[in-house]
């Protein structure tokens, strides 16, 4: 998105953020070479520059390097200009490594030939300040762009328009820094020195106009941003027209303000008007279009319109390819964006694919240990965790983890110039992550630990109801919620739902999720009435914000069908999970691990018509998907094989049940502790197969053990509860203990009441 540079007619102050996304393109110069007239190439380079004609200025910069480095003396002014060129344009392009030793020598050159306190010096300092903030090397940064500032007051002092260029670009500075308070003192004095040199109606207004409202923009100050965004508008259309590229790029940014306010329909005409201009302007392989379609696209996906998105997100891609390479910032950059597209649209091998692409690219371009790295792996171990890779994805949460917990200083990794991430809070997303797939792995004691060094940090960094401080309150209601923790569960729940509904409104995708869960919170504990209005609302979320046949759908199709199931209601539940199936299948593959709670649950339903070949079929590749994707002693391999067990118990082959019983029972308790309520589920399962043996004595202690772990795990109203208690009424009643056996039927008569 271009930036507010465009202050004086100086190449210095034609810059802009926008320039980033700039390219190379097939442009010659062959009468300057020939003519070896080095002084006038590089005049014409700074007019290319001055005129964002990138393409021709990279030619021009190489070619006058070259022609500078064999005719130039070693202390050549004109060597001097010429790798100051060259190096802004290796800077531009992302290519870091070539562009530092040519700034470094420009500056030697300059303070040799005018001394320490002359301008071109500080022009090279604040190149060399530019390109070591995108490094993140903040403390040189901040000494060269400052030491530029103090030149620049010094030699044309302190009202120059030279001086406001310094100005900006430290206050760029401590916005990438997430240093606000810093920053808008210098934007507000920026802007006062250009009104004063120019007028108020000067483009360079304009541009300086942009700078301040990027900034109220990070403040949250929409109202004052659009204000600004507008007078700039207004000026750049009176003054240039309205087909200048520059009016392009305040219509981009008024794009970005709006899209930030969740206003996608005000958004989408500006920024195709925008793309038009440059377009006419430049042709259709701009670099600085790119920009805006990766914004317009980033819209489309929020809308959920990921046909388009991919589109725009596609052909920014390939522009940046052919200008920058395949291996440059801006690409990576884009590569990541995408990959977030294809991951939110519910393509997870297509967006781990990108993830690995831009993740490759930045520790080539970065280095292994840098933020950016830590930042793209922790998204690549998102897809992987979506995809049932958990062992990987746990691989690539660490690895994020360890570079974030190495890193001095703010955590606030960049794409070229861009902020990535959530800076110092980034931590706690990671770790909210590693929860995530350490209950699936069940390393619940684990889990819980990351959970409550995340939630801090989030809370801290980004405000206790933040969307991200709602996510890993809802990875901790997950977990309560599978080690039995009802009570607990449901008010994290209700916590983060009310956190995201007031971010993002009655019908987002996170909500729909976070309802989702509760509703089965609700099954799990017999409250079918609280259950069915939540999850029936999560299902008409999905199917609207995603599409009816995104992945996110097949959750509620399948928990509202284990409603219907329960009820009995077989050929209301039935339509419903074999959608879900085919939705998994279709987007996620067949061994897809959320794939085996649905075929388990169809099984139940084939068992209640009779249609055992099948139900025993989809049993056994449940089983199979769940022990290859979770591993053969996750509690929820528990959960597959007691299924089973049930089914030869059904069909009177009882040592096949009893096996699978047993083995059930074990890798619960293993995996989730002798006290949990699921583990007291297994307990009354292989209680009531002895009991079915007529075995009085091997069942009596399960079944009281299992009525002991429900009491305190659920409270003594809840069904299982009464469940139990009926079944120690026909235990105690075949001992002809008749007046236990009367207790208990009391007991479970009053909480059955209840």
């Amino acid at each position: 998105m271009p930036r507010n540079a465009k202050l004086t007619k100086r190449r210095n102050m034609k810059k802009s953020a926008a320039a980033i996304l700039c390219a190379l393109s097939l442009f010659a110069a062959s009468a300057y070479a020939e003519v070896g007239d080095l002084k006038a190439l590089n005049n014409e380079v700074t007019s290319l520059l001055e005129k964002r004609q990138f393409d021709r200025a990279s030619t021009l910069a190489k070619q006058a390097l070259e022609i500078a480095e064999k005719m130039a003396t070693p202390d050549s002014v004109e060597l001097a200009t010429s790798l100051q060129n060259a190096a802004e344009q290796y800077r531009i392009y992302g290519k870091f490594n070539l562009a530092e030793p040519l700034f470094t020598r420009a500056l030697a050159l300059r303070e040799r030939a005018f001394g320490p306190d002359h301008s071109d010096v500080a022009q090279s300092l604040i190149g060399l300040g530019q390109l070591n903030q995108s490094l993140e090397r903040y403390a040189a940064a901040d000494t060269q762009l400052r030491r530029a500032l103090l030149i620049r007051e010094k030699t044309l002092g302190p009202n120059h328009p030279d001086v406001a260029f310094s100005l900006l670009s430290i206050a760029t500075f401590h916005v990438a820094r997430a240093q606000f308070p810093e920053a808008g003192p210098l934007y507000q004095r920026a802007l006062a020195i250009v009104e004063m040199a120019r007028g108020t109606d000067h483009p360079d207004v304009a541009s300086a106009l942009i700078g301040v409202a990027m900034f109220q923009l990070t403040q949250g100050q929409h109202v004052q941003a659009e204000l600004l965004l507008k007078r700039s508008l207004a000026i750049n259309e009176k003054v240039l027209g309205p087909d200048h590229p520059d009016v392009a790029a305040v219509l981009g940014v008024l794009a970005l303000l709006y899209q930030v306010q969740n206003n996608f329909a005000a958004a989408e005409p500006l920024f195709k008007r925008s793309l038009a201009i440059f377009e006419k302007s430049y042709g259709p392989d701009y670099p600085d279009a790119a920009g805006f379609m990766i914004l317009l696209a980033n819209g489309y996906g929020r809308a959920g319109q990921f046909a388009p998105a991919v589109t725009y997100y596609s052909r920014a891609l390939a522009i940046q390819e052919k200008t920058f390479g395949p291996e440059s910032m801006n690409v990576t950059r884009s590569l990541q964006e995408l990959a977030t597209l294809h991951f939110n649209s519910g393509d997870f091998p297509r967006a781990e694919q990108l993830f690995e692409r831009a993740l490759t690219n930045a520790e080539k371009l970065l280095g292994p240990d840098h933020l950016t790295v830590a930042f793209i792996a922790r998204l690549k171990a998102e897809s992987l965790k979506q995809q049932g890779k958990f062992g990987l994805a746990e691989v690539f949460f660490q690895r994020s983890l360890a570079i974030l917990e190495k890193a001095p200083g703010p955590r606030n990794p960049l794409i070229g110039a861009v902020p990535i991430g959530f800076g110092d809070a980034e931590i706690g997303v990671v770790l909210t992550g590693l929860a995530q797939v350490e209950i699936v792995q069940g390393a619940y004691a684990l889990a819980e630990a990351h959970f409550n060094r995340a939630l801090p940090i989030l809370e801290d960094v980004l405000g206790k109801e933040h969307t991200e401080v709602a996510s890993s309150i809802h990875g901790l209601a997950d977990l309560y919620r599978i080690q039995g923790r009802y009570a607990q569960a449901e008010q994290l729940y209700k916590r983060a739902l009310a956190i995201t509904e007031k971010w993002n409104g009655p019908e987002s995708r996170a909500g729909a999720h976070i309802l989702n869960n509760l509703a089965d919170l609700y099954q799990q504990q017999g409250r079918y009435a609280d259950a069915e209005p939540l999850v029936k609302r999560s299902l008409a979320i999905f199917e609207k914000v995603m599409g009816p046949d995104h992945p996110d759908v097949a959750m509620p199709l399948s928990i509202l069908s284990q409603l219907y199931a329960a009820r009995r209601q077989f050929t209301l539940a039935e339509p419903l999970l074999k959608r879900a199936l085919s939705i998994v299948e279709k987007t996620l593959g067949a061994d897809h691990f959320s794939l085996a709670r649905s075929l388990n649950n169809l099984a139940v339903i084939e068992v209640e018509q009779d249609n055992f070949r099948q139900a025993e079929a989809y049993l056994k590749r449940s089983l199979a998907i769940a022990e290859k994707a979770f591993g053969p002693e996750h509690a929820d391999v528990g959960a597959f094989l007691n299924n089973l067990s049930e089914f030869y118990f059904q069909r009177r082959e009882f040592a096949q049940a009893e096996a699978y019983r047993a083995r059930a029972l074990a890798v619960r308790e293993k995996a989730l502790g002798s006290d949990h309520a699921e583990v007291a589920t297994n307990l009354l399962n292989m209680g009531d197969f002895y009991r079915s043996q007529c075995k009085i004595a091997e069942a009596e202690p399960l079944v009281k053990r299992a009525l002991s772990i429900y009491q305190r795990a659920l409270g003594s109203n809840h069904p299982k509860v009464a469940k139990t208690l009926i079944a120690l009424v026909d235990i105690s009643m075949q001992q002809r203990r008749k007046e236990e056996a009367i207790a208990y039927s009391r007991r479970a008569f009053q909480s059955i009441r209840q």
